[in-house]
């Protein structure tokens, strides 16, 4: 069989010229089409079972069929679309795969991280007092703004499925240290600074696990429509992730203590990991091998305010990188911090606190919390609707699909965040009116998680692949440090929320002017840097 399938290709390839151009047709070949069926027919082959292959028409019977004639035929046309409609169910069905491993992984990282990061606090509430409680939120979230871009680097330095071991070990051995502290803190205080440790070292591997599936797995594994979609997806499981995980927290701290919640935070975690594991096993080449070296040809500040390019930098520190992604990515990082810096959200206590001395009734306040989750998944689901449709009326612009999907990503993130400046400035508005101001967040909220998927498809376009850890780490940092200066405002003007209102909305109009700013610089959106191997 394998002597009569080479034979053909043999003859054709002996032939001079003028045989085969009497022989060639619009199609393929005999010869050629008869070694792609037979690589096609290897490929479809799993574990060298032909009964798992994608069945095709008997090639004897092929071979009969056109033997002595040089004209194609309908069988010819018939294999050549069947093995392209073939292929593309293979891909589809491979990347939907990809997409649940990672939608299923962020899932459990985010659910889960997410429950002990809110346990933890009311656990040290019960037994150091509210001091100790603030001590941890401090030290915590300082512990990123200083350290999570060092560990992004050095995230950016190792194979992604070693990346993904070591800051699952980390925050598995942080919530070790917690959980050996938490009983001895009612006692003795002494026990206090590593529980900190413990708290700070598990949110710093967080950094890692959070991020890597929508920033840096996706990307490398998808491409196209695949990507797109995942994306969304893992945005529905990041935002799921963060409305269960408190509730995960609080019903087993309240049924178990703070132990079983740490037990069940590890364990979250290692069924993360296993669905990496499973990738990794898929695509070994992708996901163990070092990342690229990344060369970039100017500062993105410089590009911005229109500046010759410096000289070119193929390593530098996790800031230096962050501020030299050529793309620009660094100002778009800087417009989603600024966007944490707003109590105007419906989970602020200091916004909670205002509408209940201003009269608003607990059960208002409850549908509030609720509407605002729902928000989010409204946001997520109107990014994806109007990008897929602002897509189709790009492309008549554009040659490439990929050019009309990052002009449309664009073109949404800015509609995204001027409505978030809309509500918000609403919002703050009428902070005397509890009821007007409760409905300007939640539509403040549907704006925010627009722009945050769109936000997600940006960097995904735009940071270069050895960076994707480290532009992640300076995110981290970024937000920490709005979410200390918040906290600052907030205890300073605790009796004047007007103010705290003010700020937050000019920090969200400071958001966005700095990226209408942005795009009016480079409106043609670049898209990232290549990666050439180290």
């Amino acid at each position: 069989m394998r002597f009569l399938i080479i034979v053909p290709a043999v003859w054709g390839f002996t032939q001079p010229p003028a045989t085969l151009g009497r022989l060639a047709t619009p199609y393929v070949s005999r010869g050629e089409h008869v070694l792609l069926k037979s690589k096609q027919d290897a490929q479809r082959s799993v574990g060298g079972k032909r009964e798992n292959a994608v069945p095709f028409l008997d090639t004897e019977k092929w071979l009969a069929d056109v033997e002595g004639t040089s004209e194609p035929s309908e069988l010819d046309t018939a294999y050549w679309l069947e093995a392209v409609d073939a292929g593309d169910r293979l891909k589809a069905d491979a990347d939907a795969e990809t997409t649940l491993l990672l939608t299923l992984s962020a899932g459990a990282s985010t659910t889960f991280a997410t429950a002990w990061q809110f346990a933890l606090p009311l656990a040290l509430l019960e037994s150091g007092g509210p001091q100790a409680a603030a001590t941890l939120m401090a030290a915590t979230t300082g512990a990123k703004v200083l350290f999570a871009p060092s560990v992004g680097r050095l995230a950016d330095k190792a194979p992604r499925v070693d990346a993904a071991r070591a800051a699952r070990a980390a925050q598995a051995c942080g919530v070790g240290l917690s959980c050996l502290a938490l009983p001895h803190l009612a006692d003795e205080t002494s026990w206090l600074p590593l529980l900190l440790a413990g708290s700070a070292i598990e949110a710093l591997g967080a950094v890692v696990t959070k991020g890597a599936p929508r920033k840096d797995w996706a990307p490398t594994l998808l491409e196209g429509d695949a990507l797109r979609k995942a994306t969304v997806s893992l945005s529905n499981a990041a935002l799921l992730g963060e409305l269960a995980g408190p509730a995960l927290g609080a019903f087993v701290l309240g049924a178990s203590g703070a132990p079983t919640v740490g037990a069940a935070a590890v364990a979250g975690e290692l069924a993360a990991q296993a669905a990496l594991e499973r990738l990794r096993a898929r695509a070994p080449s992708a996901l163990s091998a070092p990342k690229g070296e990344t060369t970039k040809a100017a500062p993105a500040w410089a590009a911005f305010f229109g500046q010759p390019s410096g000289a070119a930098i193929t390593t530098a520190p996790a800031w230096a990188a962050f501020f030299g992604q050529p793309s620009g990515a660094a100002i778009t990082t800087v417009v989603f911090a600024l966007l944490w810096f707003t109590a105007l959200t419906p989970h602020a206590p200091v916004l909670l606190a205002a509408l209940a001395d201003r009269g608003a009734p607990a059960e208002s306040l409850a549908a509030f919390r609720a509407a605002g989750a729902l928000a989010g998944a409204g946001g997520v689901a109107l990014y994806a609707a109007a990008a897929d449709g602002r897509t189709d009326a790009r492309r008549a612009q554009t040659t490439t699909t990929s050019e009309a999907r990052r002009l449309a990503t664009r073109d949404v993130a800015a509609l995204s965040i001027l409505g978030q400046v809309v509500a918000v400035t609403v919002a703050a508005t009428f902070v005397d009116a509890p009821q007007t101001l409760m409905v300007a967040v939640v539509v403040s909220r549907v704006f925010l998680y627009a722009f945050d998927v769109a936000y997600v498809e940006l960097q995904q376009q735009l940071v270069a692949e050895a960076d994707r850890n480290a532009v992640q780490g300076c995110e981290a940092a970024l937000t920490g440090a709005a979410e200390l200066g918040l906290a600052g405002v907030a205890l300073t003007y605790a009796t004047d929320f007007e103010v705290v209102a003010d700020v937050s909305a000019t920090a969200v109009v400071a958001a966005g002017l700095t990226f209408a700013a942005f795009l009016a610089r480079r409106p043609e959106l670049v898209s990232r840097p290549t990666s050439s191997s180290r």
